[in-house]
């Protein structure tokens, strides 16, 4: 599903790419995460607060700044 490839260095970076079987999968998650969200915001998030998908993505972002 994916392909992973190592860069040797002073650091070391791993990449993570999509195969396209891979690809086909990601409309399946989303939905997934979606029914999860609407299903079981409760448990999913402190405040009980249903979420789009973008939205936790923006918010993960906004706190990894």
């Amino acid at each position: 599903m994916s392909i992973l490839s190592f860069s040797k260095g002073p650091s070391v970076s791993i990449d993570h790419v999509l195969t396209d079987s891979g690809k086909d999968l990601v409309p399946v998650v989303f939905e997934m995460v979606d029914m999860l969200d609407k299903e079981f915001s409760e448990k999913v998030f402190r405040d009980h607060t249903s979420r789009t998908f973008e939205q936790v993505v923006r918010e993960k972002s906004a706190r990894s700044k």
